[in-house]
């Protein structure tokens, strides 16, 4: 239920990650809120999260349940030129550069109305987190409950437009290089760890030469590496970072939350075995603090009292249960045992017959869209004809109609129709079976039999389609498609599997499967979904690698340092069409972001960033 809010996969990479995965009320994401600043894509099980620069892999829609915003995506770039301080800066008007601005303080700031103190909010997820460790991780839960416990971003997202700000919860100031080459943030006073020590300079400095070491395996360390020179604490107080290129989402890079230098140092990074910090972590920077994890069944936080970055929240405590079940959750939502969950399309219906609860709809920032994945490393999957007539055959119509009843619109590429960056003359793969049939009679296919024989006369094989068995939407994909394609002769096997145990099967040797449907939670910045492409199986785990893919990142680069809206805009029409042309993924359906929250409730106003983006500090009950 770490969706109701935002947007990693804070990921940070920028991965933009992921995040990078969501469908309307089909990605992976999960219900459980984040709150760290995220650069990257997420692997997700349910809807939306906190403030994330990454994409994310996601097992629902989107949602507003959720307290990550993909941070390090934003539209465009704003460069502060100057030192300014929040108390000295106009709002609205600090400075304006490549067709942004940075807005103070935190803009567009909203609270709920006061509520009653005290109390416990019960969420739900549809599948447990892999680690509480922000950098080992891409998937949406572990980066939704990661933003409960961990803050200190120096990114933040403006929650009208989704635009880009400098966090001023926890900087008084930043200036930047002439050359756009140096950020120098100056740190507030009075932050504060969980344990009463201050948070310096130094616990930023520690934490990014950890998570970029290429030996601990942040996913999204690539994203950072290309672009970050170097991050430095010339004091307690201040921290610089050097950029090897201006880039337009520079400030991104900033996007990393700290750890807590004085617990952490001496320990083992990666191994929970060996280091307690990883998943029972005593020392936080977030507004809750972890009290019991009770793998595949419930993970409860409680208020920290010490929080300074967030204010100290109003409820005693969060309850996020593992329910698998959507249907499961939507009973337990009406009979009163869950206060507010993330929602797929094929629980839409029965969720808004509850008397005490209302139903959230809204398109995000932070967009959530599905598709169904290729796995290149098949010898007949890498003919682009082939995958063409699997477009052709695909009703993607029929599933923004049928499967999810509307509540999502069509998708072409990674940009989504609703994005100021989305290219109109994007090709579009309507369905026409007639047509799927003559571009492989035209490709030297032919069937006898029934069954599907190549150019070489090869008969195509029995293909795996996967999917996480929790999602019903998915199921319907692979079902709609598993009967259109046995009409061009291929056979497809379904194969749910269970969450974590479908990601280890699409990340990891020997990658058994043709097809896997999945959705992507992105961050706001479409420019930054190259952290995708470029992140290795835990992201692109189809590997596609082709003579485009390689002009796609290409372009990907040269949008992230074109400062020039128009200009930008033109690289992204690029790689939206070449993109499209070489499918990497057949993409379906842009998800509209369903919740539902129980009327005992009092939560944040609604926003494109959903209602939990303050990270559950202001909801209180009745």
């Amino acid at each position: 239920m770490t969706k109701l809010k935002k947007l990693h996969l804070t990921l940070v990479a920028l991965l933009i990650l992921a995040s990078l995965l969501a469908a309307c009320g089909d990605s992976t994401t999960t219900t459980a809120p984040t709150t760290a600043a995220s650069t990257t894509a997420a692997i997700s099980n349910t809807a939306g999260s906190a403030i994330s620069t990454t994409a994310a892999i996601s097992n629902t829609a989107g949602s507003a349940i959720s307290t990550t915003v993909a941070t390090a995506a934003t539209k465009t770039a704003a460069i502060i030129t100057t030192t300014t301080t929040a108390t000295s800066a106009v709002p609205g008007e600090i400075y304006d550069a490549g067709g942004i601005s940075y807005l103070d303080p935190r803009p567009n700031y909203q609270k709920a109305p006061a509520g009653n103190k005290g109390g416990n909010l019960n969420l739900a997820a549809a599948s447990d987190a892999k680690s509480l460790h922000p950098y080992l991780t891409t998937d949406a839960t572990s980066t939704d409950w990661q933003g409960f416990i961990y803050s200190g971003s120096f990114y933040d997202v403006d929650l009208k437009s989704g635009t880009p700000t400098v966090n001023f919860r926890v900087a008084d100031a930043l200036k930047v290089s002439a050359d756009k080459l140096t950020y120098t943030f100056t740190l507030k006073d009075g932050l504060k760890w969980s344990d009463g020590k201050p948070i310096t300079s130094a616990d930023y400095e520690w934490t990014y030469k950890q998570a970029l070491d290429p030996a601990n395996n942040y996913p999204y360390v690539k994203d950072f590496t290309d672009v970050l020179e170097s991050v430095t604490a010339p004091d307690a107080k201040t921290v610089v970072f050097k950029l090897k290129v201006a880039d337009l989402y520079g400030i991104a890079k900033t996007g990393l939350v700290p750890l807590p230098k004085h617990i952490w140092e001496g320990k083992n990074w990666g191994d929970a075995t060996q280091n307690a910090e990883i998943n029972s972590p005593t020392v936080v920077s977030g507004p809750w603090k972890l009290k019991e994890w009770k793998r595949g069944q419930y993970i409860t936080f409680v208020r920290n009292d010490n929080s300074t970055i967030w204010p100290v929240p109003q409820l005693e405590s969060v309850t996020v249960q593992i329910v698998s079940s959507r249907t499961v959750q939507v009973q337990k939502l009406k009979a009163g045992e869950l206060d507010a969950i993330d929602l797929n399309a094929t629980e839409y219906d029965e969720a808004k017959k509850a008397t005490n609860a209302s139903v959230l709809e809204y398109f995000s920032f932070q967009a959530s869209w599905s598709f169904i994945g290729f796995n290149f490393r098949r010898s007949y999957l890498q003919d682009l004809e082939l995958r063409k007539a699997l477009a052709y055959a695909t009703p993607q119509k029929d599933i923004v109609d049928k499967l999810v009843l509307g509540l999502g619109q069509a998708i072409y590429s990674s940009v989504p129709q609703s994005s100021g960056l989305y290219n109109p003359q994007t090709p579009k793969y309507e369905y026409n079976i007639e047509k799927a049939k003559s571009t492989l009679t035209a490709a030297g296919y032919k069937v006898e039999g029934g069954k599907l024989k190549d150019k070489a006369g090869n008969e195509i094989p029995k293909l795996k389609i996967l999917f996480n068995s929790d999602n019903k939407v998915r199921e319907g994909i692979a079902t709609v498609v598993q009967q259109s394609y046995k009409e061009l002769g291929i056979e497809l096997e379904i194969v749910p599997l269970e969450f974590q145990t479908y990601l280890e099967k699409l990340q990891k040797d020997p990658f058994d499967y043709d097809f896997y449907v999945l959705g992507w939670r992105s961050t706001v910045t479409p420019e930054t979904f190259d952290q995708v492409w470029k992140g290795g199986p835990s992201l692109n785990m189809g590997a596609w690698d082709t003579a485009v893919s390689k002009q796609v990142l290409d372009l990907y680069s040269k949008a992230n340092q074109e400062f020039d809206v128009a200009k930008r805009k033109e690289i992204m029409g690029q790689i939206q069409v070449l993109t499209a042309q070489d499918l990497p993924y057949v993409f379906i359906y842009q998800a509209k972001n369903l919740s539902g929250i129980s009327n005992k409730l009092v939560t944040s106003p609604t926003t494109g960033l959903g209602v939990s983006y303050n990270v559950y500090t202001d909801w209180s009950l009745k």
